[in-house]
């Protein structure tokens, strides 16, 4: 299972990723253990990706989960 954590609109920390499969400063799309991630903003930096947590910075403005069923 995944961990979704949105600290208000300027830090998000996901557990449970496997793989990025879009990054640039204003989208950057998840793979992860339950699912894709969405997540669109401004200024949006890659703090860590470390042990399957990635922990992403920046003006976060909309964040959408589509699971693999």
């Amino acid at each position: 299972m995944s961990l979704i954590e949105l600290y208000s609109d300027q830090e998000l920390s996901v557990s449970g990723c496997e793989l990025i499969l879009e990054y640039d400063s204003r989208t950057i799309h998840l793979k992860t253990i339950s699912g894709e991630l969405f997540i669109e903003g401004d200024n949006l930096f890659l703090n860590v990706f470390q042990s399957e947590t990635i922990n992403i910075s920046g003006k976060i403005k909309k964040v959408a989960f589509k699971d693999y069923d």
